[in-house]
């Protein structure tokens, strides 16, 4: 494996990591610092609304710049935010409002960072010779396996050291995720920035339609109008434009908000109640990791044995394996049960998130790529705690269960649109014709852009 591909995982993983010992260490740590319990939830959301429009702005900047340079960028502002959390409880104390806006700094980093990292994905893809797939396979069995070594490092560091300890690790793995990232060549990046010099400087349709493969002619023309050069709000209009006018990037969206809503709440409502409740409070703990271990052994099966021209096979059985190992979880009938449940979902989970994270990739070209995984991701992170203020309400009025069977039936109706959604049928890759260097879809969004102004 070429050593661009290694940075590029080792980064992607080393930043993952550093999030999950944050995860678990932070709220401790503003627990042990203010005494409130409330405080956590203040904190989240006081930078929910804000973390969601560094994500947005991120988009433009992920079009704008060398991707590569953002995401090493990136990991080194997370770096500092977090290792500004101890030097500022040595110095002067740590209160709620440090906790907020050192949160948000945070956020800042982070956001561009994971965009610009989706982005360069194809050109990595192409660098190693593996096939996308296999490249985000790869990713999210890294990303399953920071879930599990995360909260494993944290829960170790905070036992010997404490929980502020933890944030020098995690200021360490954003660190190293920057240095591995500059294992990435600058040309893996390159494609955004050459395409808005040359179309500022009034390079010809065909040069555009070289930069973005598959558009040329007439289409080239609507591509260079919707490149990001008037401005950070037209530019983010442009992209969201770039969206809409793609069914299948639509209802990839929709899916994917939806899904984090339900994991969402299980996780942030639903296990944590139910662990409490059999007495038994490191039972979330064990799911979550359950979870993380069957899906890196997904994402690996997926990794090895897709090719692209299946990719609605998998995302369709992932989709209904999670269905599966959900009503198993439902009932909230034994600890056992719910480890069971969770690891046939985190096995369905793997090929899952594999299989439509590659396809919102390839459709998406790449002129707007930033901007239209930076708006899917903002969907993504105000479905999250949307599911667990749903799951609350439903659990207030009708018990616990009911908020866990409700989330069973959200997930059927995701199944159902995976199964049955006419524009879900063209995530997979065409078979080469022989005749053409990239495949023609009906529904590659670069054919529905509308011209800016």
């Amino acid at each position: 494996m070429k050593t661009s591909t290694l940075g590029y995982l080792a980064a992607s993983f080393l930043s993952a990591l550093g999030n999950a010992a944050a995860a678990v260490a932070l709220p401790l740590l503003i627990l042990t610092t203010t005494g409130d319990p409330l405080a956590t939830g203040v904190v989240a959301a006081a930078t929910a609304v804000p973390t969601i429009a560094v994500g947005l702005a991120a988009g433009v900047v992920v079009d704008r710049a060398n991707r590569r340079d953002i995401a090493v960028l990136s990991d080194v502002i997370s770096a500092l935010a977090v290792a500004a959390i101890p030097l500022v409880d040595g110095a002067i104390g740590l209160s709620l409002g440090w906790f907020i806006g050192l949160a948000i700094a945070g956020a800042v980093g982070d956001a561009p960072g994971a965009s610009a990292r989706e982005a360069m994905a194809p050109a990595i893809a192409r660098a190693s010779g593996l096939g996308l797939d296999r490249v985000l396979g790869i990713v999210q069995g890294a990303a399953a396996l920071a879930m599990v070594a995360g909260p494993a490092l944290a829960a170790g560091v905070i036992g010997v050291l404490g929980p502020t300890a933890v944030m020098w690790v995690t200021a360490a793995a954003s660190g190293a995720a920057a240095l591995a990232g500059l294992a990435v060549p600058r040309g893996a990046g390159r494609m955004a920035a050459a395409m808005v010099d040359g179309a500022a400087a009034g390079a010809s349709r065909d040069d555009v339609g070289r930069w973005d493969a598959g558009v040329s002619g007439d289409d080239a023309d609507r591509v260079a109008r919707a490149l990001p050069q008037d401005g950070p709000l037209a530019s983010l209009r442009d992209g969201w434009r770039v969206l809409a006018g793609s069914p299948t990037l639509v209802w990839a969206t929709v899916l994917s908000a939806g899904s984090m809503a339900v994991t969402g709440s299980l996780q942030g409502l639903v296990l944590p109640s139910y662990a409490l409740e059999v007495g038994r409070p490191g039972l979330v703990g064990a799911v979550l990791a359950a979870f993380a271990v069957a899906a890196i052994v997904g994402a690996l099966l997926y990794s090895a044995l897709a090719d692209g021209r299946r990719r609605r096979a998998w995302f369709v059985g992932g989709v209904a394996g999670a269905l599966l190992g959900l009503i198993l979880v439902a009932p909230l009938s034994s600890p056992t049960l719910v480890l069971v449940g969770a690891a046939i979902m985190g096995l369905a989970a793997g090929p899952l998130n594999s299989a439509i994270g590659a396809a919102l990739v390839d459709l998406t070209p790449d002129h707007a790529r930033g901007r239209v995984l930076a708006t899917q991701n903002a969907f993504v992170l105000a479905a999250v705690p949307l599911g667990v203020l749903g799951a609350g309400a439903l659990a207030d009025v009708g018990g616990l269960r009911t908020a866990s069977w409700a989330g069973v039936v959200v997930w059927a109706g995701l199944t159902a649109i995976a199964a049955l959604a006419p524009a879900l049928r063209r995530l997979d890759v065409p078979a080469p014709t022989g005749t053409e260097d990239a495949p023609d879809r009906d529904d590659v969004p670069s054919r529905s852009i509308v011209a800016a102004g």
